[in-house]
C-alpha cells in the first residue's frame, strides 16, 4: 500500500470512530430520542433518577419537556415560560423548579406535570443554577436581563429547597454571568463572570463575594465545575473557544486546551478522570461533545471530539445510570433529539 493510500485509510478511519463514538470512544451513542415539533435553543436540565425522566427547558421553544427514558419518547410539553433556563429536581419531595427569564423561579409536581407555586426573584432575569447538598440551599444567577456591564449589580439568589422560599442574595458586580460551581468539601462557590471576565470566589458561609480571579487569556468564561480532589477547577471559554485549568486555591492558570465553539455545559467524571464539555453555536450546522483526560493535576489531554449532528451546546452527565445525555436543536429539516450516549471506561 503506498503512503498516500495508507494516509486515506487512516484519515477515513479516524472520522468513521469519531462519528460513531464506538467502543473505543468514550461515549458511544446508543439512543436518540425524537422531540418532534420542538423548535430552537436548548438549555440546561435535570434528570428524576428514580423513574428516568428527564426535564428538559426548550428556551426558544417557551416549554420545558418532560421525556420518559425508558419509554424513549417526550410525554409532554409544559408551558408558560417566558423562556425556561435551568431544572433542580428535588426527589424528597417529588417537584422540580425551573427558572425563568422573568426573573422568576416556578415549582411544578414531577407526577401531575402542574405547576405549584411561582416566586419572583429580585432583578428581572433568573439563569443558571447550582445545588449544595450539604446545606439543601440552591444558589440562582439572577441578572438585569440583556446587561454586559461589569459594574451591574448582580445577585446568587439562595433558595431553601425545604420549602422553596427565596430566603437571601448574595451581591456581585458583573451583568453576565453564566454557571457557578460547588467546592464540595469546603464553602466556597465560583462564578463564571463573563461581563468582568473573571471568575469571582463566594463564601457560602458568609453569603459574600470574598475574591476574584481575573483570566489572563481572553475569553469570555460560561461553564464551571470543580474537581475536589486535586483542587482544580475546569472553565470553558468562548471567543476564543478554550478549556481552562485553574488552581482552586490560588486561581493560579495551570494549563488551556482547545474546545469546539460555544461551548454551554462542563462536567467532570471523577470516576474515569474525564471532563465532558458540549459546545454548538446556532449558526453552524455541525456541535460537538469534547472530552479529556487527566493525566494528573497539573496534565490534561484531549481524547475525543465528538460530532452530534447538529447545535448541542447543553449536556447533563449521570454516572448513577452511566449516561451521558446531549440536547440537539432541530436543523436543516432534521427534528431535534435527545441523544442518549453510554459511558465507555
Amino acid at each position: 500500500m503506498s503512503r498516500r493510500m495508507w494516509l486515506a485509510v487512516l484519515i477515513l478511519g479516524l472520522s468513521t470512530y469519531w462519528a460513531r463514538g464506538d467502543e473505543k470512544s468514550p461515549l458511544t451513542l446508543v439512543k436518540s430520542i425524537p422531540l418532534p415539533g420542538v423548535e430552537g435553543r436548548f438549555d440546561h436540565f435535570a434528570i428524576d433518577l428514580s423513574d428516568q425522566n428527564i426535564f428538559l427547558t426548550a428556551e426558544e421553544d417557551h416549554h420545558v419537556l418532560a421525556i420518559d427514558l425508558k419509554k424513549g419518547v417526550m410525554t409532554k410539553k409544559i408551558g408558560g415560560f417566558v423562556k425556561a433556563h435551568a431544572v433542580f429536581y428535588r426527589p424528597a419531595s417529588k417537584e422540580f423548579l425551573v427558572t425563568d427569564d422573568n426573573g422568576t423561579y416556578k415549582i411544578f409536581d414531577k407526577n401531575s406535570l402542574e405547576l405549584r407555586k411561582t416566586v419572583q426573584l429580585t432583578l428581572n432575569y433568573a439563569d443558571g443554577l447550582r445545588y449544595d447538598p450539604k446545606t439543601e440551599l440552591l444558589y440562582i444567577v439572577n441578572v438585569p436581563k440583556g446587561s454586559e456591564n461589569p459594574e451591574e449589580q448582580s445577585y446568587l439568589a439562595i433558595v431553601n429547597t425545604k420549602t422553596w422560599e427565596h430566603i437571601g442574595d448574595i451581591p456581585f458586580k458583573g451583568g453576565h454571568i453564566e454557571e457557578v460551581a460547588i467546592e464540595p468539601s469546603g464553602s466556597r462557590l465560583f462564578i463564571a463572570n463573563g461581563s468582568r471576565r473573571e471568575i469571582g470566589v463566594v463564601d457560602r458561609n458568609k453569603r459574600a463575594l470574598v475574591g476574584a480571579w481575573p483570566l489572563t487569556m481572553p475569553g469570555i468564561p460560561y461553564a464551571v465545575v470543580m474537581d475536589d480532589a486535586t483542587h482544580r477547577l475546569f472553565v470553558a471559554l468562548r471567543r476564543p473557544e478554550l478549556l481552562v485549568v485553574l488552581n482552586s486555591d490560588t486561581g493560579a492558570l495551570v494549563t488551556t486546551l482547545p474546545t469546539a465553539a460555544g461551548a454551554d455545559d462542563i462536567f467532570w467524571d471523577a470516576a474515569r478522570k474525564r471532563i465532558y464539555v458540549s459546545a454548538g453555536v446556532g449558526n453552524q450546522p455541525e456541535g460537538y461533545v469534547s472530552v479529556y483526560h487527566q493525566i494528573d493535576a497539573d496534565h490534561y489531554e484531549t481524547v475525543a471530539k465528538i460530532p452530534t449532528g447538529s447545535s448541542s451546546a447543553t449536556s447533563l452527565l449521570t454516572p448513577e445510570l452511566n449516561n451521558y445525555f446531549v440536547a440537539v436543536q432541530r436543523k436543516q429539516g432534521k427534528e431535534a433529539e435527545l441523544q442518549v450516549y453510554k459511558i465507555n471506561p
